[in-house]
């Protein structure tokens, strides 16, 4: 067990959002995981299914959208960092539609325009929480790298030309990851607000030192792309089959971004897991229209509820699509030839957290940089009788 500088058994390191943007960088997401899907191609690495439980706001609408609670778990486990984990958020959710496209917004919980969401690490060894911190910066690091792996595992490698559509919160760590797997020499943004798209344009050449334009429609983005990633909040397809080119890669964080003509003219499909992704709990959320004791989603997203998603329940056999982590192992094929049209679907994945949760910890006992938590906030007395022998 881990001590402290008084001799006693150090309690977990707490990081704020802002610590964690001061000392993660993209190269250690990227290298996490790398390892944690290769773990999880051979056994080694647990991700199991994501819980949502919603639940009505209990009050008036709220800009014409009806308010929801959302709360969700995502755990995880692997045996080669030593680390299980557990994230949790907690959010207020409505839907609503612009331009014809239905999206799920994400309300704030706090004043100050702030979200409800922390991680929690525990050693596997010692059962002891270790590290907690704000689950913002952390969470859009980790989706960029699953990203940028699936582009390092299945672009072409001369790829230098990537189109985002999308420039919201996720977009940034997609441009990032990319650029450091692939010789990127143009990028092309799109997203609905021509302000929004402006600035992120000149931020991200600013950042990556990438010439960015800020294209006009979506399909003048993805034009002549050799990469496309999709980083929208959108329920309908933003993404369509006719714009799929020879040797294109295309990535995304959930399918319903696609429509079914692109999912069924891909050449290689892979995902980030198999199985199911996760399990709602939902009073009276109309969107989804789902039992209360729970509805299993398997992938392709919301298959039960395709009238309101905008296309129809997609012929494939999910069951039988290979995984990152399988590709990466050598038990099952990616990329093959250069003129195939690949496509990764990337969803969320607790073990991501524990592989670049390990990199935090090292980064910030490295730095000193957190504050140690006092570890009885964690533990209780187990009665005797309870006690096995």
């Amino acid at each position: 067990m881990a001590e402290n500088a008084q001799g006693t058994v150090a309690g977990p390191i707490w990081l704020t959002n802002q610590e964690v943007h001061q000392i993660l960088t993209m190269e250690d997401c990227l290298e996490a995981v790398e390892e944690v899907y290769y773990e999880h191609g051979a056994g080694r690495a647990i991700n199991p299914p994501l819980i949502n439980v919603i639940t009505p706001d209990g009050r008036a609408p709220d800009d014409s959208m009806e308010i929801y609670h959302w709360l969700r778990s995502m755990p995880g486990g692997a045996e080669k960092f030593g680390l299980a984990s557990v994230g949790i958020s907690s959010y207020r959710i409505g839907y609503r539609e612009t331009d014809g496209m239905k999206n799920k917004v994400r309300l704030p919980t706090s004043e100050g325009n702030q979200y409800t969401a922390v991680q929690i690490f525990f050693s596997t060894s010692t059962g002891l929480p270790v590290l907690m911190c704000a689950d913002g910066h952390l969470q859009r690091m980790r989706v960029g790298a699953t990203a940028g792996l699936g582009v390092k595992y299945m672009a072409r490698e001369d790829s230098e030309v990537l189109c985002i559509l999308g420039t919201g919160y996720q977009a940034e760590t997609h441009v990032q990851a990319t650029c450091l797997v692939r010789p990127i020499k143009k990028i092309k943004v799109y997203s609905r607000d021509p302000e929004r798209r402006a600035q992120f344009a000149k931020r991200m050449q600013d950042l990556v030192g990438v010439e960015t334009i800020a294209m006009d429609s979506a399909r003048e983005a993805v034009r002549g792309s050799d990469i496309v990633l999709t980083t929208t909040n959108s329920l309908k397809p933003v993404f369509f089959g006719e714009w799929l080119e020879p040797g294109m890669h295309v990535g995304t964080v959930l399918d319903l971004e696609l429509d079914v003509d692109a999912l069924t003219t891909f050449d290689v499909i892979v995902t980030s897991r198999r199985g199911v992704l996760w399990q709602d709990h939902t009073m009276g959320d109309p969107e989804n229209d789902r039992p209360p004791e729970g509805n299993p989603h398997n992938l392709p997203h919301y298959n039960q509820s395709k009238e309101l998603r905008g296309r129809p329940e997609i012929p494939i056999d999910w069951s039988k699509v290979p995984t990152i982590g399988e590709v990466m192992n050598g038990d099952a094929s990616g990329r093959t030839d250069a003129k195939q049209i690949t496509y990764f679907c990337s969803v969320g994945d607790g073990m991501g957290f524990v592989a670049v949760g390990s990199k935090l910890l090292k980064a910030a006992k490295a730095k000193g940089v957190g504050h140690e938590l006092p570890l009885d906030l964690w533990q209780s007395q187990v009665d005797d009788w309870a006690t096995l022998t």
